[in-house]
């Protein structure tokens, strides 16, 4: 060491290299070191114990004297609080690494990181449905844009865009996932703020849904039916438009359909909750016309795992587009007929014909939120069911058919519980019936 007196900005600049690298002390913990190279670099070495340890401050003069004894007097100060200053900087280092990364951090990274880790329990049909809303709507605005950097106005004029199409409750819809969005980014540290609370507050106008489109009446009814036994486009979509009445599940529960579901002796198909909407498994008793059709259809797809597989791949079912347009090929139009419009069909007449509103939201698979409730109306309600849908079916038949038919109601059965059900749908006594097992 040359020197131990306090250094100054003249005497700095008359040091000359050396063979080897030496230093000068500017006293309390602060060197100067010289080196071969004629660089000259700020150093701060404290002693730990018995091991010396220094922290690189920077090169003179891009690092003058006086901001050097500044950073010295700040580093002083960490170890008087028991810090380590070398970790300090890394905390800093990777503190500086995340907000640049978050900075840089777009809408639709974020959305697609959400989308993989907060959906991953939903069916794959609302999975699908909520990226095909933000790739259609979201992307194409935000997208690209670092998702630090926007602001509630622009969201909502995101939205605004989407009720400018006329779709009555799509930008509710994308108001929701765009929330669920930011209050993930908001969760994980991408944003300091949850800035998008309620988004539909601020469209220009109320949204409302609407009632799905459906036929009603029982002349309109029967000529669906004729018209769907004429349809002229693909078998298997002839198929799955055949079944549809008399089952009445949600459009991605039928095309999604695989053959093991069904089990043909005890006359069910048994939906997985990783195919239903409100993720729990339900039952589908299986009229004698519904085996029927199945019995036909297996002739041309039961070597594959789908009842309804799509033309390009036979490990992908058919869309709900393709089933939609089939529809509408068929002449009925979005404001007469859609096909969830199926189930608010059978639920209206179900209640018409006189069944329990509870036996037919069983069927329909609208969750009860009282789970005690749940629990004993699924034990409760299958003896009925079974015989709802196979009357269903007759009443179906009878209207295509022209003919006379009206489904014996349950209103006068009180012990369900001690009924079991023949294959083809008549209540008798579980000790004269195979089958009891339906009723659990």
């Amino acid at each position: 060491m040359r020197g131990i007196n306090r250094l100054s900005d003249a005497a700095i600049k008359k040091t000359k290299p050396a063979e080897k690298p030496y230093k000068l002390c500017d006293g309390e913990k602060l060197y100067l070191f010289i080196l071969p190279s004629k660089k000259k670099i700020w150093r701060f070495i404290w002693r730990d114990g018995t091991k010396d340890n220094q922290y690189t401050i920077g090169e003179y003069p891009a690092v003058p004297l006086k901001a050097a004894r500044e950073e010295r007097i700040r580093l002083q100060g960490l170890l008087e609080m028991g810090l380590d200053p070398n970790d300090e900087r890394k905390w800093k280092t990777e503190r500086e690494k995340h907000e640049a990364a978050v900075q840089g951090r777009t809408f639709e990274a974020v959305a697609r990181e959400w989308h993989v880790r907060q959906t991953a329990g939903q069916s794959e049909n609302t999975r699908r449905l909520k990226m095909q809303r933000l790739i259609k709507h979201v992307f194409p605005y935000i997208g690209e844009r670092p998702i630090s950097e926007l602001t509630r106005p622009d969201l909502i004029k995101v939205l605004l865009r989407v009720d400018e199409g006329g779709v009555s409750d799509m930008p509710k819809r994308v108001a929701g996932i765009m929330e669920a969005v930011c209050r993930y980014a908001c969760d994980v540290g991408y944003i300091q703020n949850y800035f998008s609370q309620s988004l539909t507050r601020s469209l220009s106008r109320r949204v409302i849904r609407g009632h799905r489109a459906a036929i009603t009446t029982p002349e309109r009814v029967k000529q669906l039916l004729a018209d769907i036994e004429n349809y002229s486009g693909g078998i298997i979509m002839l198929y799955a438009l055949r079944i549809l009445p008399y089952v009445f599940v949600r459009s991605h529960e039928l095309r999604g359909a695989r053959w093991e579901e069904f089990d043909f002796e005890r006359h069910i198909w048994t939906i997985p909750a990783s195919r239903m909407k409100m993720r729990k498994e339900h039952i589908v008793p299986l009229a004698h016309q519904v085996e029927a059709l199945l019995i036909e259809l297996r002739e041309f797809t039961g070597d594959g795992e789908m009842l309804f597989p799509s033309p390009m791949s036979k490990t992908r079912c058919i869309s709900d587009v393709g089933l939609l347009n089939a529809l509408r090929r068929m002449g009925y139009e979005k404001n007469e007929m859609c096909i969830h419009g199926f189930r608010a069909m059978a639920s209206t007449f179900l209640n018409e014909l006189g069944y329990r509103p509870d036996v037919i939201e069983a069927q329909l698979a609208h969750v009860e939120k009282n789970t005690v409730r749940a629990a004993y109306n699924r034990a409760l309600y299958m003896p009925e069911r079974v015989q709802m849908m196979q009357e269903w079916a007759n009443w179906l038949d009878a209207l295509k058919n022209g003919h006379a038919y009206k489904p014996s109601t349950l209103k006068s059965v009180t012990t369900l519980q001690s009924l079991t059900i023949s294959p083809k749908g008549v209540l008798q006594p579980a000790s004269d019936v195979r089958g009891s097992s339906l009723v659990a």
